[in-house]
């Protein structure tokens, strides 16, 4: 007599996830646009020690980051985990493929545009990456919309979703108000919500509710409580919100959103923490060291805003951007990325025999620890940089120390990545790191 299997909360189905080609390609491109990053950061600082608001080098690395990267990597990962956590199929993977290309020809037009000052690039490269995002709204409209179950971290994969559409579209208007004038000088509350959006709505939303069921699954430990979830996630949604209102009606109303979406963060924080204390006894696994420090280092940041002047604030902002958002998401791709590989190759091998790699064979432990020695000082030095103040000179040499060192550590990541797709290919022997044939 044969039995279903009727997924629980903590069930996770792999076998629902799309191709392995379809977040990976996500993956790879926000690992190329990384690199782009720090190479702009490198050729352009000395220009960072000016006023950042109208700075092709800031404009440029802030959406190669918000864009490129952090935009590609957590879109690949919306795609990749949907259709696992909420037992779905995902709608389409040609539109999936279809939405990388034309968001990369997009982030790359709006990246040019910045460095040339050329308003009717950005609006092209902007439109390119909106259309794109709709696309992508599309797919996971129906993705979602074919659920099986519902839990608490696909209710936030929602509203993250819905943030990063309302972020690209209004920051497309604010590229046509650059060329067309018609919204006048923006700054203050517009570009504040713009930022909120991006960083708060999209990303912090994701990390949260995403963050907090793959932790404690790579750890691995307890998962923590639905309730616990729902009031993590729901005071950084409620308070994301409240936030962007108040910049509208008022400081009281801007304030009690500062507070609520601080408070989800340190529950985030709080959850990551009391899952190491339930994990099972061993050496922590790399996604995870990424995980924790990025969520330890979000204190200093978190902390700082209060009393920060305006370079300060750069600093800060570029230090929860690289060291939280970016930390945790390099983290979170070493057990990503090898668990699609090893489920691909499991799936497709022809020969049944073949052995099978454990995750942690499939690249070197040195390579990890490169990478995350290097990760977090390197990003210091740049977040230092900014802050420097107007001294161009300590400003640049800050900063081209901190990408040289974040340089050396991604060098490490771009190698154990390569070492992981080594095994890809089904049908040929896999070849183990460290291992001559």
């Amino acid at each position: 007599m044969s039995t279903t299997l009727i997924p629980g909360p903590d069930t996770i189905i792999p076998e629902r996830a799309p191709a392995l080609g379809v977040a990976l390609r996500f993956f790879l491109a926000g690992l190329l646009f990384l690199a782009a990053l720090l190479a702009v950061a490198f050729w352009k600082a000395p220009l960072f020690a000016a006023d950042y608001l109208h700075n092709a080098a800031t404009l440029a690395v802030t959406h190669l980051f918000t864009l490129g990267f952090a935009g590609s990597v957590v879109t690949g990962a919306v795609y990749q985990l949907t259709p696992v956590l909420l037992y779905s199929h995902l709608k389409s993977e040609r539109l999936a493929n279809l939405h990388l290309g034309i968001h990369a020809v997009g982030v790359t037009a709006m990246v040019v545009g910045f460095l040339r000052f050329e308003p009717v690039w950005v609006i092209i490269g902007g439109s390119c990456v909106l259309t794109g995002a709709l696309l992508f709204l599309y797919n996971m409209f129906f993705t979602f919309r074919a659920a099986e179950r519902w839990v608490w971290h696909g209710a936030f994969l929602v509203v993250a979703v819905l943030s990063y559409i309302s972020t690209l579209t209004w920051g497309l208007v604010l590229a046509f108000n650059q060329h067309y004038g018609f919204l006048g000088e923006v700054e203050g509350a517009p570009l504040a919500g713009h930022l909120t959006l991006g960083f708060l709505g999209w990303f912090a939303l994701m990390i949260v509710g995403v963050g907090l069921k793959l932790v404690p699954m790579f750890a691995p430990a307890k998962s923590l409580p639905a309730r616990f979830v729902a009031g993590v996630g729901g005071a950084t949604g409620i308070g994301v919100v409240t936030l962007l209102a108040g910049l509208y009606v008022g400081p009281w109303l801007k304030w009690a959103g500062v507070f609520l979406t601080l408070a989800g963060l340190l529950g985030y924080v709080g959850g990551v923490l009391y899952s190491l204390r339930t994990r099972r006894s061993g050496p922590l696994d790399f996604s995870v060291r990424f995980a924790v420090t990025a969520g330890v280092l979000l204190l200093i940041p978190l902390a700082g805003f209060f009393p920060a002047g305006r370079r300060l604030t750069a600093g800060l902002v570029f230090f929860f951007a690289m060291a939280f958002v970016g930390g945790t998401i390099l983290g979170m791709l070493l057990r990503i990325i090898p668990f699609m590989v090893w489920l691909h190759r499991f799936r497709n091998r022809l020969q049944k025999l073949e052995k099978i790699p454990f995750l942690h064979e499939m690249f070197q432990p040195h390579l990890g620890w490169i990478a995350y020695l290097a990760w977090f000082p390197g990003v210091a030095l740049m977040a230092a940089g900014l802050a420097a103040g107007d001294n161009q000179i300590l400003a640049a040499g800050l900063i081209r120390a901190g990408v040289a060192v974040c340089v050396a550590g991604l060098g490490a990541y771009a190698w154990a990545v390569w070492q992981v797709l080594y095994h890809v290919p089904p049908g040929r022997a896999a070849r183990f790191p460290g291992r001559k044939r």
